[in-house]
């Protein structure tokens, strides 16, 4: 093929790939279930005691590293929590490991694989060298959803793939791609927890790490298919979003920063996701790592986060009272005892990638990669947080 030919078909592959869809789709109702759900108390908010445990998801890893947790509430008192675990990051040993609890969270079953690039290879006839970054959500049907990163090479080479469950995590089906652009299907990634609107589709954030490192939102119907996607971010700015609905129409997304200054980074929307503000930098320091955000009630958001200028050590937990505007109250979760300690003594401890979950019993649930050696499961309640957050 002549050079020229093919620098204009890349150049147009390229460009499709950044191309965003209209939100404008007929008769959609960009408005998020949130709003038929008013946060109401419960019998554990209830209890004034405090309730906080920590430790392993499960007693044993199956293999050297874990990482990017991600869970869901299946029915009340079951719980899905899921993680990619290999010899290291990107390697074709790797795979996504599930585990089940059915008491609250309180024990989990021993991690089983699910999926792995032998999958996505097979169901896709395309070669695959490693898979990651799962994350779980549940549709309006109740079949337990499960995105995930596949990849040729490094993460700038990635697409989504989903398996979806019929029956609550016990089998799954195939792998599918998600096309998140026309043509080039590169360079898109998942790990912020989807969202849901009340019309029964899934807004599923995502971002891209080629050429530009930007946030998007999809919008999936009830087959998985993306129908409508818009910018959350332009430029460069930052990654990995992690969208907190305040109401039916109001958002906020909160951003892993990819440049100076590494601030954890903050964007708007008041319409549903149709449309989203100018991206900020709040200013809460962030080492370039994974955020993650709820909400408790009302504008009151709750977010975990690492907050350290030079590596994944320290990890706290924030608190706004007014939609993300400003985190008065902080409280540590977890903390690097050294930066230089087993199971890699040439590399840094890190305590990162956070997941949050709010059950149906009003308990939080906190998961996050424990030295990528082991996946720690938090758990506290409503009086806990107030007392640790001076509330």
């Amino acid at each position: 093929m002549n050079k020229g030919i093919s620098t204009i078909i890349f150049c147009a592959a390229v460009l499709a790939a950044f191309a965003p869809f209209a939100l404008n789709a007929p008769g959609s109702d960009f408005a998020w279930e949130i709003a038929d759900e008013p946060m109401v108390a419960t019998p554990v908010d209830a209890v004034p005691t405090p309730v906080f445990t920590a430790q392993p998801l499960v007693e044993s890893f199956p293999t050297e590293i874990v990482h990017a947790p991600s869970a869901v509430e299946v029915e009340p008192g079951v719980l899905l929590a899921a993680w990619f675990g290999g010899t290291r990051e990107r390697a074709q040993d790797v795979g996504v490991y599930l585990s089940r609890s059915s008491d609250g969270g309180r024990s989990w079953t021993a991690a089983r694989r699910i999926v792995d690039r032998a999958a996505s290879r097979d169901a896709s006839g395309l070669y695959v060298k490693s898979i990651g970054n799962p994350v779980l959500t549940r549709d309006r049907k109740g079949r337990i959803w499960l995105l995930y990163v596949a990849t040729v090479g490094g993460w700038s080479t990635a697409w989504v793939e989903f398996i979806v469950s019929a029956d609550d995590g016990g089998t799954w089906s195939p792998p599918r791609r998600l096309y998140t652009v026309p043509g080039w299907n590169f360079s898109t990634l998942v790990r912020g927890a989807p969202i849901h609107y009340r019309d029964g589709r899934i807004g599923l954030p995502i971002y891209h790490e080629t050429f530009r490192k930007m946030s998007e939102l999809a919008v999936l119907d009830e087959d998985g298919s993306i129908i409508d996607k818009v910018r959350i971010t332009r430029g460069r700015q930052s990654i990995q979003p992690s969208v907190v609905p305040l109401d039916a129409r109001r958002a906020i997304a909160l951003m892993r920063p990819a440049v100076p200054p590494y601030r954890v980074m903050l964007a708007r929307t008041d319409d549903g996701g149709r449309t989203w503000s100018d991206t900020i930098a709040t200013n809460l320091i962030n080492p370039r790592a994974s955020v993650a955000g709820l909400r408790t009630q009302g504008d009151t958001v709750l977010m975990a986060w690492n907050d350290h200028q030079g590596w994944r050590a320290n990890l706290d937990l924030a608190l706004s009272g007014d939609g993300g505007e400003t985190w008065p109250a902080r409280v540590r979760i977890d903390e690097s005892p050294d930066p230089w300690v087993p199971p890699w003594p040439d590399r840094p401890f890190t305590v990162s990638y956070p997941y949050l979950l709010r059950t149906s019993d009003g308990l939080y649930h906190l998961f996050y990669s424990y030295a990528r050696a082991a996946i720690e499961h938090v758990t506290f309640n409503q009086a806990w947080l107030d007392g640790a957050l001076g509330s």
